[in-house]
């Protein structure tokens, strides 16, 4: 029974440490006479740590959010996210963490919106990235999700054509044109004729 006791009572003392916040100054940021650069260094320091307990010292509610924003991603933890003022930024923040795009629909300016879908996507929930309004982001996540993954398929959904070819050779320039395996997996003779054509020339450049 005095073991169950202590048991649980180490419990709550690890439970309440873990959910009181920490008060954390730095020195640096409290010598700034003006609150803005001080929320300023301190929404730096939150950032760069991954501390929310710089978040906290932060009084201006716009670099409080970004902090909020930033290390409630980084530490996939949702309470920082419902600690940001600005709904669209908590929905934002939230469909980040649980990889769910039904938090992006609840944005409501569109190019937040986008933004919010293009997070998702590019970092690999493809069906995201077609639910992107505007033309460029949307074949910039597609872009950006086959260099990432590996997976040339998103490539002919892209529909500026330059931006096409920047995905079909993204794979190639990504492992510095070393295989050419790369250049046979692109589905499109012109863009794989440049692939082996960059290889080449790859190549037969001098070692620095």
């Amino acid at each position: 029974m005095i073991k169950l006791f202590a048991s649980i009572a180490l419990l709550l003392c690890i439970c309440c440490c873990i959910n009181t916040p920490k008060d954390i100054t730095d020195p640096k940021c409290e010598a700034l006479s003006d609150q803005s650069q001080k929320d300023g260094c301190y929404q730096e320091q939150g950032i760069i740590t991954d501390d929310p307990a710089y978040c906290e010292k932060i009084v201006g509610s716009d670099f409080r959010d970004r902090c909020f924003f930033r290390t409630g991603i980084d530490l996939s933890r949702r309470d920082l996210c419902e600690k940001i003022v600005q709904p669209n930024d908590v929905f934002h923040c939230l469909a980040v963490i649980s990889r769910n795009n039904s938090y992006c629909e609840l944005v409501d300016r569109t190019d937040r919106k986008d933004k919010c879908y293009y997070d998702l996507g590019s970092t690999g929930q493809l069906s995201s990235c077609s639910m992107i309004n505007g033309s460029f982001f949307r074949d910039n996540c597609y872009v950006t999700y086959a260099y990432a993954k590996g997976d040339l398929a998103p490539c002919e959904k892209v529909e500026n054509p330059q931006m096409r070819k920047t995905c079909y050779l993204a794979l190639s320039d990504k492992g510095g044109w070393s295989d050419p395996g790369t250049c046979d997996m692109i589905p499109v003779q012109e863009y794989k004729d440049e692939c082996f054509s960059r290889m080449i020339a790859s190549a037969a450049k001098p070692p620095t």
